[in-house]
């Protein structure tokens, strides 16, 4: 069941101890948290979040950590096992630190819970005992105020307010819950809601020791949950687990709406009643005390007794937030405790929609204690676990919901353009492809200067400069127009001026030189002018490849990033960055595809299944449009300005998944678009394999095709390309020449003109 805590109440006789409508996402049914691999690639997770083993009292306080944004996305991590808190960037990158523990003006006296941020100027933290400290947004101490009750959490309002939500002891065994508003300024202090609650009902029997100390056994589910979030608006959001009414009421106080969730409490199964008698016993036996030969009889009585346990889950649910949008999310029990569930309501209070939380290869726990599941502009940021680390599993993940779902025509009104198996032309024996040769450029008088080992990719300048980077080559080789070799420039290295394994070469209307290193360590961006001088370089991801790299004509930086089509650890993406690396936009033409069966080779037994995803390749019309192919099934998507506007389809005998892939000991087919580029004319073509793979016989058989589209997206016809004799496709031109990494016994740089005739 999702998710209380069970533990043994111990009582001693004598006393106490964006940017989109999210909305869209959430109807989806499922919230799948997708970590922008961009995000601090280089944190040093197994260092910042090395207490993340550390056990006190049975409790996990390394996994007790808040999350607080600042409206310019600076990051803090309170934690609360070591009396600190982390200040990251925006992009997840370390700053410093601040907080300690000890009892002078601005230590944590108890282990600190961070709150809010007060008027974006003042970080507000608390420990639960009255004792709150302001910090400036570095980390410098401001000021401390004392409240006379225990505070368990505070939001900021404005104009120097804050709302407040703790317990108040009364006489006996009661206490009042409540929440109330704070003028920190003057220490005007009024209740808005409370609720009184006798915690003798929390223990059902008592256990009395040979020493004298009395301990209550405690019934389940009797604990009530308070929770306060604030709206877009300032509103204060209160909502009682015990009840399914949430009021709302104005920044002053005033009731202004309530209603009712749309919850059912749930049945308490015989599971969940096991499971509580087990956190039961292995609490009790941390106690010497508490080991005698009866004791576990008599706590296995009290837990068995018909009325132990009522027959209904008496909460409706465990956790409230509000998303970036303002939409109130109800996080609701299940019982399944890996199945995170939430209850979507309009910030008026009407029900939306149910959704389960996909954590991918992540675990998550949202703990209603501690903020550690945060939205933020219309990104989410969450502490999760990896199912599977070497070090601490423990990291903060950013999903960028926009990017989440993959665009479909359904619900979305996107024209769709569909085509079937045979062009508009297939029939004609007229339309067909000549290939001239235009230019080529290999070993010459200049020498070893001109080798090529592996060609990726070549910018033109304005003059006609050819600057091309090879992947075996840690340098940038330039050519005239005419051919001939001029200079190189580049060194071998991984630092930030340094050049190794280049991808791609792009260059904008600035006539600087954008070069995509792909190593592993340090996948960057370099930034060089015309003459070779280093300007600048950023990283770019680090989890997934690159296929391909544009600059738009405003400076804009874009990537089309693909990982493992076997893989469900990452997603596709493309975004668009600053000169500085920072994202500006992120979406996903991701398609998800289905299960892979994968048989042995020896029977016909299946050894694994794996979802398969496809990968992206682009290209940008001359209008600005990207145009993105994945590379299975057969679908371009073309994007304006970030939006999807058109998805063209195409009907291919080869797409089929018992064609994609091969079953091991049987020859099978495997066909997928490896490029697209887009003409001046505004057609586009794409390239496109088919295979034919044996493992018996350790052979691969492949024909290359070019598929032609119009403007609008019509098939026109499939023209057979011999990448054997003209080389493979690496770059187009703005007049439409294709360049080659053509083979004639020596790798060369050969320039075609491309007649679609």
């Amino acid at each position: 069941m999702k998710k209380l805590i069970f533990i043994l109440t111990l009582w001693i006789s004598t006393g106490l101890s964006y940017a989109g409508n999210l909305v869209d996402i959430y109807k989806n049914g499922t919230l799948r948290l997708i970590a922008d691999p961009t995000f601090a690639i280089n944190t040093d997770w197994d260092t910042l979040f090395s207490d993340y083993f550390l056990v006190k009292n049975n409790n996990p306080i390394g996994t007790y950590k808040d999350i607080v944004i600042s409206e310019n996305g600076d990051i803090f991590i309170s934690n609360y096992s070591r009396y600190n808190i982390y200040k990251l960037d925006r992009n997840g990158n370390y700053i410093t630190q601040f907080g300690q523990e000890g009892r002078e003006l601005g230590d944590f006296f108890n282990r600190q819970s961070l709150n809010c941020i007060l008027d974006n100027q003042y970080l507000i933290t608390n420990e639960n005992n009255g004792r709150m400290n302001f910090f400036d947004l570095n980390g410098n101490f401001h000021r401390l105020i004392e409240i006379d009750y225990g505070v368990d959490n505070c939001i900021a309002l404005n104009d120097q307010t804050i709302a407040l939500f703790g317990g108040i002891i009364y006489s006996g065994m009661r206490m009042k819950y409540g929440v109330a508003l704070k003028d920190i300024e003057t220490g005007n202090e009024k209740f808005i809601s409370s609720y009184m609650h006798d915690l003798s009902d929390l223990i059902f029997a008592e256990l009395i020791t040979e020493s004298g100390f009395t301990y209550g056994v405690q019934k389940p589910f009797e604990r009530i949950g308070l929770f306060m979030v604030k709206s877009l608006e300032n509103n204060i959001i209160v909502g009682y687990s015990n009840s399914p009414e949430v009021v709302i009421y104005s920044p002053r106080g005033e009731e202004i709406d309530r209603f009712n969730l749309n919850i059912n409490p749930i049945p308490i199964t015989q599971k969940e009643k096991d499971e509580y008698y087990e956190s039961i016993e292995k609490s009790i036996t941390r106690f010497e005390s508490l080991t005698e030969q009866n004791m576990s009889a008599k706590v296995k009585a009290i837990v068995q007794s018909p009325d132990f346990f009522p027959e209904y889950m008496p909460h409706y649910y465990y956790n409230l937030m509000t998303d970036s949008d303002g939409n109130i999310l109800v996080f609701i029990y299940t019982n399944e405790p890996s199945i995170q569930k939430f209850q979507v309501y309009s910030p008026e209070g009407e029900y939306i929609c149910e959704t389960t939380i996909d954590p991918g290869i992540y675990n998550i726990d949202i703990n209603s204690r501690f903020k550690n599941f945060v939205f933020h502009h219309g990104d989410l940021y969450c502490l999760a676990a990896l199912k599977e680390s070497s070090g601490i599993p423990l990291r903060l993940m950013k999903v960028n919901l926009s990017s989440v779902i993959p665009e479909t025509e359904e619900g979305k009104n996107i024209p769709l353009v569909e085509n079937g198996e045979r062009g508009l032309w297939s029939d004609d024996p007229s339309k067909r492809l000549r290939i001239e040769e235009v230019q080529s450029i290999k070993v010459n008088e200049e020498g070893d200067d001109c080798i090529f080992s592996n060609i990726k990719d070549v910018a033109i300048a304005e003059n006609g400069d050819l600057y091309v980077c090879d992947y075996n080559e840690p340098r940038i080789k330039v050519f005239n127009q005419n051919g001939t070799f001029i200079r190189k420039f580049g060194k071998k290295g991984d630092g930030r001026d340094e050049l190794l394994n280049n991808l791609f070469i792009e260059m904008d209307e600035q006539n600087q030189l954008y070069i995509y290193n792909n190593q592993i360590k340090n996948p960057r961006i370099s930034i060089f002018d015309l003459n070779g001088n280093f300007l600048s370089s950023f990283k770019f991801p680090s989890l997934t490849m690159c296929h391909k790299m544009q600059i738009r004509p405003n400076g804009e930086i874009i990537g089309a990033f693909g990982s493992d089509p076997f893989s469900s650890e990452f997603t596709d993406y493309i975004y668009h960055y600053d000169h500085e690396g920072n994202i500006i936009k992120s979406y996903s033409p991701r398609h998800f595809i289905e299960e892979i069966k994968m048989k042995s080779r020896y029977s016909d037994k299946i050894i694994r299944t794996q979802p398969s995803y496809s990968m992206p390749h682009m290209d940008m019309a001359s209008n600005g449009d990207l145009y993105c192919a994945l590379g299975y099934p057969y679908l371009i998507k073309v994007y304006k300005n970030g939006q999807l506007i058109k998805m063209i389809h195409r009907e291919c005998s080869n797409f089929t998944l018992e064609n994609r892939h091969y079953l091991y000991g049987l020859p099978m087919g495997r066909s997928a678009i490896r490029q697209i580029f887009c003409l001046p004319d505004g057609r586009f073509f794409l390239l496109v394999d088919d295979s034919i793979i044996d493992i018996i016989e350790d052979s691969i058989a492949t024909n290359y095709f070019l598929d032609l589209f119009d403007s609008e997206g019509h098939f026109l016809k499939s023209y057979q390309y011999d990448q054997d004799k003209y080389g493979e496709i690496i770059h187009m031109d703005s007049e439409g020449y294709v360049y080659t990494d053509a083979r004639d016994g020596i790798p060369m740089l050969v320039k075609y003109r491309f007649l679609f005739e």
